[in-house]
């Protein structure tokens, strides 16, 4: 018995598999490798932009970037806090050293 070409052809045809040379994606027909290139984005190895939304994330920064304005130690800043631990000081209000660690 000799083995036909053309059957090997039909086996080499199913074991076929397609990757993504963009990422590390592989598929075993056609038709889903190709949607994957049509819906393909770019992603990063440990995929962490893919969990982070451009519009949240704009939105925390600008609360971040805010809140620290808000907090910074200017001199005004200071005064205020200074002026507000000696009325706490007065009203006998205890008064506890933040700890860190």
């Amino acid at each position: 018995m000799s083995n036909r070409p053309h059957s090997q052809n039909q086996h080499n045809k199913n074991n076929r598999v397609f990757r993504c040379s963009k990422c590390t994606l592989s598929f075993s027909n056609q038709k889903t490798y190709h949607e994957h290139l049509r819906n393909h984005t770019i992603t990063h190895k440990t995929n962490v932009h893919n969990s982070m939304s451009d519009t949240s994330a704009s939105d925390d920064t600008a609360r971040y970037i805010a809140e620290r304005r808000k907090n910074y130690p200017t001199t005004d800043n200071i005064n205020k806090k200074m002026k507000s631990d000696e009325e706490r000081q007065e009203r006998g209000d205890v008064l506890e050293t933040r700890q860190f660690g």
